[in-house]
C-alpha cells in the first residue's frame, strides 16, 4: 500500500494539512498509516484540514539539534491546536504567544516541518 505524508501537497488546493478517516468506524487520526489505530481496517480516506489553529505552548531554541539547523537558531517552536481538534508541533515566529491565532504556510519540500505564521487581527 502507498501511504501519503501527513503533509501531502495538493495540485487542486495549494498545499494542505492532510488527515484520515476510517470508512468502517469513522476514527479520524493525523498521521498516515496502513490501518486505523481504532479497529484495525485497512479503508481510510485522507481530507484537508484548515490549518488553522490556537497556540498551546512554544519554545525558542538557541542550539541547533543537527548542522543543518545552525543557521536557523534561534526558532520557536509551537503546539498548535488545530481548529479540527489535532494538536501539531511545527515552527513559528520567534514572537508567536501562547494563545495566539495561527495559520500553517508551507515552504520548501512536503517532508519538512510544519510553519506556523499568525493569523491577521481580523482572521481571529
Amino acid at each position: 500500500m502507498d501511504l501519503p505524508t501527513p503533509r501531502a501537497k495538493s495540485i487542486s488546493e495549494g498545499s494542505a494539512v492532510r488527515a484520515y478517516r476510517c470508512t468502517d468506524c469513522g476514527f479520524e487520526h493525523l498521521y498516515a498509516r496502513g490501518f486505523c489505530p481504532r479497529c484495525g481496517k485497512t479503508d481510510l480516506q485522507p481530507f484537508s484540514l484548515s490549518g488553522e489553529g490556537r497556540v498551546a505552548s512554544v519554545t525558542v531554541l538557541h542550539r541547533a539539534p543537527t548542522p543543518e539547523y545552525e543557521s536557523k537558531v534561534p526558532y520557536a517552536v509551537a503546539l498548535v491546536d488545530l481548529d479540527e481538534g489535532f494538536r501539531v508541533m511545527g515552527h513559528g515566529p520567534l514572537d508567536v504567544v501562547p494563545g495566539a491565532r495561527v495559520s500553517a504556510v508551507f515552504e520548501g519540500s512536503s517532508d519538512a516541518p510544519l510553519n506556523f505564521q499568525p493569523l491577521a487581527k481580523a482572521d481571529q
